[in-house]
């Protein structure tokens, strides 16, 4: 993850992205690796890969995050109840909301073996 973050900064850094969208970027990333990072550790098994890819577009930046997990479609992942109790709710799913909502479009699709994650983000 350290790798991770110090790539994303010096990405945003060279590119003068605003500031703005570094924080959005940023929780993303976090996000969807720590996430990715869990729930692949619980399957083990094989080597985890990830790889991602930034690219600036003329409405601000794009992230596509490819890996070799468990094939998950966080766009068919339920909501969160975020309506009930805090004792009352499951466990999961914030982080994915959160991530919907910092991102301007979302899209997933599985590639052979490879979960394809792309967010644009403006």
């Amino acid at each position: 993850m350290r790798q991770l973050r110090t790539a994303v900064a010096t990405y945003c850094q060279r590119e003068g992205i605003q500031q703005r969208l570094q924080r959005r970027l940023k929780v993303i990333v976090d996000e969807l690796v720590s996430n990715l990072l869990l729930h692949a550790q619980a399957q083990g098994g094989h080597e985890l890969f990830i790889e991602v890819k930034l690219d600036r577009t003329t409405a601000g930046l794009q992230l596509c995050m490819r890996d070799n997990g468990q094939p998950f479609n966080p766009l068919e992942a339920p909501a969160p109840d975020v309506a009930s109790d805090l004792e009352d709710r499951a466990i999961g799913g914030l982080g994915l909301l959160l991530v919907r909502q910092l991102a301007s479009s979302f899209t997933y699709r599985l590639e052979g073996n490879s979960n394809v994650l792309t967010l644009e983000l403006g």
